[in-house]
């Protein structure tokens, strides 16, 4: 009983800290798109992701090209046909799109990194406990003291800007912001972000 009571009252004092992990791991903040733009026809899309991170362009845009493929639309990995270039220029983007025969090009940029800790104080709780002195009752209470440490929490959030473009013109067709916290790279993290994003193109009408 003495083990449950202090376990239960362990998770009561950790509870709060606890709780800032809770909830999504990534949203869509806010996306837009061209109202003065009739629906472009988008069935060949050029995916690209601009990083420093060789590895992660190529994680991105391959889940992007796995989830556009889950709906029939084709799509082509950019690193596959200019190579996982830190930061390709307009030529080069705009030739890898002749290329691939892409009427639509989809960029995503990472646009900020925000760290922040927070330490939550220690605690100290006096637990009672009682001095049995006789058989049908006790007389008397001691207190023990039952100490939480200082703990500090650190969130990272990741914002990504992504962009639809029309290959043809070069025009803007929609731009969307989404905002990922505490991101570990893994393919998960990239679905839960790409999967937003497929889902508001849909909604905006420019994927079936």
């Amino acid at each position: 009983m003495r083990i449950d009571r202090h376990l239960s009252l362990l998770i009561l004092l950790l509870l709060p800290v606890l709780c800032t992990g809770c909830g999504p791991r990534a949203r869509l903040v806010q996306s837009w798109r061209d109202p003065g733009r009739p629906a472009p026809r988008i069935d060949n899309i050029l995916v690209i992701g601009i990083s420093r991170d060789e590895n992660s362009i190529r994680l991105w845009e391959n889940v992007f090209v796995d989830a556009f493929s889950g709906l029939g639309i084709r799509a082509e990995a950019g690193h596959r046909v200019i190579g996982a270039l830190p930061e390709p220029d307009q030529r080069a983007i705009a030739a890898a799109a002749r290329k691939s025969g892409a009427n639509a090009v989809l960029i995503t940029r990472l646009v900020d990194v925000t760290t922040r800790t927070t330490t939550h104080p220690g605690m100290v709780h006096f637990e009672p406990r009682a001095i049995y002195r006789r058989m049908d009752g006790y007389y008397g209470t001691a207190y023990r003291a039952v100490h939480m440490p200082p703990v500090e929490v650190t969130r990272t959030r990741v914002s990504l800007e992504s962009n639809l473009y029309d290959a043809a013109t070069g025009g803007l067709v929609w731009s969307a912001r989404t905002e990922a916290r505490d991101p570990r790279l893994l393919r998960s993290d990239y679905e839960q972000v790409i999967s937003l994003l497929v889902s508001d193109l849909r909604t905006k009408g420019l994927l079936p």
